[in-house]
């Protein structure tokens, strides 16, 4: 072969042969949801997952929540998929200490299906509640009674569920 003739081989003919290989090896894809950028530990959290195959695969559709070195798995199923088929799976779970104790901070969901993995944007897990409070009155005399009003605002800006007790020596 001369010089001209491998030359076309590099450039045109090895590129579309790789091209062919590397698509016929893709058998799944799986795509995730879209994440809030904060929550709080307690919150709702829901995410959708969505498996495609271009050829039968059969295997488990795992997903898991990455905080720091922390792995979490979320949810395993065992998913067969005919060639062109989607399957959507929507994970629904409460961020409680069960789930994330001690794990806060920078978080993504991995998925994985087949020899396909995704993952979510980060996003961060949190304790961190803003309380503010103000006052009917600053000076009092013994007796008198003072009204105090207050909001707990979490992390994304949600408002706090709850009650307070206060009480004075």
């Amino acid at each position: 072969m001369n010089k001209s003739k491998k030359t076309i081989f590099l450039l045109i003919i090895l590129p579309i042969a790789v091209f062919l290989l590397s698509i016929s090896s893709i058998t799944a894809q799986i795509l995730i949801g879209q994440t809030e950028s904060v929550y709080n530990l307690g919150d709702d959290f829901e995410i959708t997952l969505t498996a495609k195959s271009q050829t039968e695969t059969s295997g488990f559709l795992t997903s898991s929540l990455i905080c720091g070195q922390t792995t979490i798995e979320l949810y395993k199923n065992p998913l067969v998929l005919a060639s062109g088929e989607e399957h959507k799976t929507t994970i629904t779970t409460k961020l409680g200490t069960f789930l994330v104790s001690g794990d806060e901070g920078q978080c993504y969901v991995q998925a994985n299906y087949g020899n396909d993995e995704a993952k979510s944007q980060k996003f961060e897990i949190t304790r961190n509640i803003e309380v503010s409070l103000s006052l009917s009155r600053t000076v009092l005399n013994p007796g008198e009674t003072i009204n105090v009003k207050g909001q707990a605002l979490k992390s994304n800006n949600n408002l706090l569920n709850g009650f307070v007790e206060i009480s004075v020596p």
